[in-house]
């Protein structure tokens, strides 16, 4: 497996992978202060018992929701559930991001019952709307742990909107709500694009992409390509322009 990214996303991405395993995901608050816990998994990175685990499909093996649970979960949870997956980051490790992102969905129960709840899109989005508006991390100095963990953080979660959007049928205006956030994580980015060069970007485009080009488009079908998610950087300029079009 390959990856390319920018010299600068390179290095960001890396920090935070190699200290991610000293590090036990928090869980997300809501608008309001509550604590969301949804699952906890039973091994966490950082731990005795993690590092015992000797390969990744071990790691993926016991990070399983177990069945009797994954019906119980509100949506709300699940959504927390599957941002503190601990293997979530392995996305990155492919050439082309989608490839990584079809893994996830095949190798994780947790994300493919998100996916099949009616409510997915709006959950995920109050938490993508929650990262957008405290972004202090950015303004932290040199490459710290807390700034990684963000952009990436903030990255992922783009991801998972795009497939919710490819995966199901979400109405025109749960649409414009998704797009409208979606620039708004664009235009933050483009605010701080030395620490998001690269696939910063290519996040955000796909999954303004899934909404405006679909699912047929070729962007979607490709599984090749030397940019990180098979996405041609001429089809930049158009994606903006859609976009900005969707929400008239």
């Amino acid at each position: 497996m390959k990856t390319v990214f920018s010299i600068t996303g390179v290095f960001m991405l890396l920090f935070a992978l190699s200290c991610v395993k000293e590090e036990v995901p928090l869980n997300e608050t809501s608008s309001e202060g509550e604590i969301i816990l949804g699952y906890d998994y039973p091994i966490k990175p950082g731990t005795t018992e993690w590092e015992k685990l000797v390969n990744a499909q071990e790691k993926i093996n016991v990070c399983q929701i177990p069945p009797s649970m994954l019906s119980t979960l509100t949506t709300e949870e699940l959504v927390n559930t599957c941002l503190r997956y601990p293997p979530l980051n392995n996305i990155y490790a492919f050439n082309n991001i989608l490839t990584g992102t079809e893994r996830l969905v095949q190798e994780f129960n947790g994300i493919r019952e998100l996916f099949n709840r009616a409510d997915a899109y709006p959950e995920m989005l109050k938490v993508y709307s929650r990262k957008i508006d405290n972004s202090s991390a950015l303004q932290e100095q040199g490459a710290s742990l807390k700034k990684g963990n963000y952009i990436i953080s903030l990255s992922s979660i783009e991801m998972i909107l795009s497939q919710i959007e490819l995966r199901t049928q979400p109405d025109i205006e749960t649409q414009k709500k998704v797009m409208n956030e979606l620039l708004r994580g664009y235009k933050l980015k483009l605010n701080n694009s030395e620490e998001f060069k690269g696939v910063g970007f290519t996040t955000n485009l796909l999954a303004r992409a899934a909404i405006v080009l679909g699912k047929d488009h070729a962007v979607f079908s490709s599984k090749e390509g030397g940019w990180p998610g098979g996405l041609d950087p001429a089809l930049t300029a158009p994606i903006d322009e859609k976009s900005y079009q969707f929400i008239r």
